[in-house]
């Protein structure tokens, strides 16, 4: 089962993990003590006006359409400077831009397209449920974690159901996955250096474990959306 994107995004995990450790060890490094005051840092970025939030809305959409660096990652920036809410409602902006522009791409330029964002094995299996269940799979897919909700966007653009439609089904679907690094990331700075550190080195193994068993996590919860209400 290819799954180069979930690959490249648990490689992306894995280097900004290891940049934490960096950061929270080392002894001395500006990056820590703009990390270690989280008012000075949010002044800075307030201080860029609507480039913050326009940079940031710019990198989900671009993770979404080509996956870039994961969307974890940019909702805890987005928790730590502008807040749980703020910043979900800014990464929320993005996910949804990125997600209707996928959507919209491929409606507009067929399989082709959606062929060099998406595997093929990908492809045929949510093409496969789309065509058996409908909608149920596309909410299902972007409500639960380890599925390729990013891909899904493709194959929804290139199912009949209308993008009105769709946008709905990712914004509730998605809203969970995108509030929980924000809130995360809000709260960040309530942790020591110490303690981020014990997270981090904790978090890696199970990163690494979820990367060897990805396969079968994966299987496992496509049986769960195989098994949703159909058509009707």
């Amino acid at each position: 089962m290819p799954g180069s994107e979930r690959t490249w995004r648990i490689l992306g995990l894995i280097l900004v993990a290891a940049l934490l450790v960096v950061v929270g060890a080392s002894g001395w490094t500006p990056l820590r003590e703009l990390l270690s005051d989280p008012e000075r840092l949010r002044a800075m970025v307030i201080g860029w006006g609507w480039w913050g939030p326009l940079a940031l809305i710019g990198w989900q959409v671009a993770q979404v359409l080509i996956a870039p660096l994961p969307g974890q990652v940019l909702g805890l920036v987005g928790g730590y400077v502008y807040g749980p809410w703020l910043g979900t409602l800014i990464n929320m902006a993005g996910t949804l831009l990125g997600s209707g522009l996928a959507m919209w791409l491929a409606r507009r330029f067929g399989r082709p397209l959606a062929q060099r964002f998406v595997s093929p094995w990908w492809l045929d299996r949510l093409d496969e449920l789309a065509m058996q269940r409908g909608a149920a799979v596309f909410f299902l897919i972007f409500l639960l974690l380890f599925l390729p909700d990013d891909a899904a966007c493709y194959v929804a653009g290139l199912s009949l159901l209308p993008l009105r439609e769709l946008l709905l089904l990712a914004a509730i679907g998605r809203l969970p996955g995108v509030f929980i690094p924000n809130w995360l990331g809000a709260h960040a700075a309530d942790l020591s250096a110490a303690q981020w550190v014990a997270v981090v080195l904790l978090l890696i193994p199970l990163v690494i474990a979820f990367w060897h068993w990805q396969e079968t996590i994966e299987s496992w919860l496509l049986r769960l959306v195989e098994r949703s209400p159909g058509r009707g």
